[in-house]
């Protein structure tokens, strides 16, 4: 396909260097339009890499696999079920619940030695764990993984900062530089240690996920085989 004529030679200025990846900035709603509608085919896919396919299962998701059958299908399903304005108000509640245990969490970090008064609060810390109770409360419907903390006040336990951590070390290894991503040969060497990384971190949340997949899964059987 031709470049964008109104492009130029801006996205130069704006695309860090990559080895072996190329990147086009988009800014103009018209011309997002065009690689969102008509050249689906052309900029769907991402480049394949080691930590995107341990952390999409093989590309059994939408956002990593390329662009082909299941791809289309799983657009569809999240056109459909997922980003659909009525599931939006449908997790609205639970999304509006979150924000008093944190504006609790902060005073409570806040004020908690009364001899100190204006103690420093990790807003990187609060913020992450914030996210990762907005994921788990609509996906998984609790905010903690095993046993309930003591108040509304407290904190994340064990289970949740090790998910939390595990989750923001995907992110950072997904395209980050892996020496088996260029020369694929090497994969199983892992000479960078990017592979243990990843494999480490998808563990971690296997670990956690699996249990609870389980569970719905079997009640969904007991259920069907309950319907004549």
């Amino acid at each position: 396909m031709d470049p964008w004529p109104a492009q130029g030679d801006e996205h130069r200025h704006h695309v860090p260097p990559s080895w072996s990846y190329s990147f086009i900035v988009v800014t103009c709603p018209q011309m997002a339009s065009e690689v969102l509608r008509k050249h689906d085919e052309v900029f769907a896919s991402r480049p394949t890499t080691f930590a995107s396919g341990i952390f999409s299962f093989e590309y059994k998701g939408s956002i990593f696999s390329p662009h082909g059958d299941q791809w289309k299908k799983m657009r569809r399903v999240l056109t459909v079920e997922i980003l659909a304005s009525s599931m939006e108000r449908k997790l609205h509640h639970l999304r509006k619940e979150e924000y008093d245990p944190l504006v609790r969490y902060i005073n409570k970090t806040h004020c908690s030695d009364m001899a100190c008064p204006g103690n420093i609060v990790n807003g990187r810390h609060v913020t992450q764990h914030f996210v990762g109770n907005m994921i788990r409360r609509p996906v998984f419907g609790k905010r903690y993984f095993s046993d309930l903390p003591a108040s509304s006040t407290s904190g994340p336990g064990h289970d949740e900062v090790a998910h939390v951590a595990a989750l923001f070390t995907a992110l950072n290894h997904l395209y980050s530089f892996c020496v088996s991503d260029y020369f694929p040969a090497l994969i199983g060497l892992d000479l960078d240690g990017h592979e243990k990384v990843s494999k480490d971190a998808m563990q971690t949340i296997n670990r956690l996920h699996d249990p609870i997949i389980e569970e719905r899964m079997h009640e969904r059987s007991s259920t069907l085989e309950k319907v004549p």
